[in-house]
């Protein structure tokens, strides 16, 4: 994370002008974060920098751009009024160490109680995700990385689904021979523990249950996946394989779209998406005003577009910092009678 501070260091560092990169630093940064703007809308440009390495790691403005993130507690009271719809994901961005904290999960329940659309955006399988849209204070969740989501209608709650029409079930031959080389090549990882209630792809475990690989071995198994002609993700804690052409980003964008009435041009700026890890990379990229915890930063040498805010802490509780920022600047603590308006479908 690099501060205000630091941004005139590095403005400093290579040379330009207060009112340059250094002064304007992180208003240039927001900006292009903010808006999705492209470099050409920024005032500085890759040929004002010195040929030397930054100390921050950034040697140009579209490093600068796409890798800072700013503290939580910048945004503001307009930005968060705005909001309609908070996405997130949920291992290592709700839970901590694999556990669900009352802190994160309460925080689920004052977002819900404030009338804000609720959807958990996941790598887990389709059997969690009917649990999770049943049971928990949520308007849909989309699993499996995108293959479909499930939500229930509040009127005689039956549990709906729209699944991508390109998803391929995961006893494909593509990916057996991904987890067959897999468990060859990288010694130690393993089927993931709740491969049983998959539909549509595969994940492999790095790093849920011992032994813990470091992300090296991730890397390989994703690299067998590409090979294979498999599209892959890593998590935080495994490696996620599937047939289909799709991911996170393209069903929430279908589905809030089917059933809100959203419309990406316009409303793209009510999205609040909420992070940790590189399978998040789509949602960080899209949305203006995405959010990491702040274990995100284990993951900056593989993301080229960063999140444009950061909270302090890591997993649940940095989630129940954002959320607790969001109602704050909204003036609400636990809930202000606006569900109806806010949840109003198509």
């Amino acid at each position: 994370m690099v501060n205000i501070r630091q941004g005139q260091l590095i403005g400093d560092h290579f040379g330009l002008s207060e009112n340059g990169f250094g002064g304007e630093f992180l208003y240039v940064g927001r900006i292009a974060i903010l808006a999705q703007h492209t470099l050409d809308d920024a005032f500085v440009h890759d040929e004002d920098f010195p040929r030397h390495r930054s100390p921050y790691g950034i040697r140009s403005v579209k490093d600068a751009i796409v890798h800072i993130m700013i503290s939580i507690s910048n945004m503001t009271a307009a930005q968060a009024r705005a909001l309609r719809f908070v996405l997130m994901d949920i291992d290592d961005t709700l839970t901590t160490e694999g556990k669900l904290p009352a802190e994160s999960y309460a925080a689920l329940w004052k977002l819900h109680e404030a009338g804000l659309v609720i959807v958990p955006i996941t790598g887990r399988p389709a059997g969690w995700c009917d649990l999770i849209a049943r049971e928990w204070p949520v308007d849909g969740v989309v699993g499996e990385n995108g293959a479909f989501v499930f939500w229930e209608e509040p009127k005689g709650r039956h549990l709906k689904s729209l699944t991508n029409p390109s998803a391929v079930r995961n006893d494909a031959p593509e990916l057996t021979r991904v987890l067959e080389r897999a468990l060859v090549e990288i010694p130690g990882c393993r089927p993931a523990c709740d491969q049983f209630a998959r539909l549509y792809d595969i994940a492999i475990d790095f790093a849920e249950e011992e032994p813990r690989l470091p992300l090296s071995d991730a890397l390989r198994i994703k690299k067998i996946c590409d090979d294979e002609g498999v599209r892959a993700k890593v998590s935080s804690i495994h490696v996620n394989a599937w047939m289909g052409n799709y991911d996170k980003l393209s069903m929430a964008i279908t589905w809030l779209a089917a059933r809100f009435g959203y419309s990406d041009e316009r409303d793209r700026n009510s999205v609040i998406f909420v992070g940790d890890s590189p399978n998040d990379e789509p949602m960080f990229a899209h949305f203006p005003m995405a959010c990491g915890v702040a274990n995100v930063r284990r993951y900056e040498s593989m993301i080229m577009h960063m999140p444009a805010f950061a909270a302090s802490r890591e997993g649940g509780l940095g989630f129940a910092e954002i959320a607790e920022t969001i109602l704050s600047l909204r003036g609400c603590e636990h809930g202000n009678g606006a569900h109806d308006t806010q949840r109003e479908r198509t």
